[in-house]
């Protein structure tokens, strides 16, 4: 049986107003930013996922084992 899975998603243009609004960019810019699932470094090129996390913003990279913790099941 298939599982359905929510998937919201962010265009690219509009990333960086976001990270922006949260302080993150020059952490971003910096190479200072971590997976919140493995520790990863994040670079622009593999952020996977964003989620919020006790009222914070945290990134996940692009490694799907990182995602599935981010992921929202549809019946959530």
């Amino acid at each position: 049986m298939k599982e359905t899975v929510q998937l919201n998603a962010i265009h690219d243009k509009d990333l960086m107003p976001l990270l922006r609004e949260h302080q993150l960019e020059t952490p971003l810019a910096q190479g200072m930013l971590r997976c919140h699932s493995c520790d990863r470094s994040i670079t622009w090129d593999n952020i996977g996922g964003i989620a919020f996390k006790e009222g914070r913003m945290v990134l996940y990279c692009e490694d799907m084992g990182c995602l599935n913790v981010v992921r929202i099941p549809q019946d959530a």
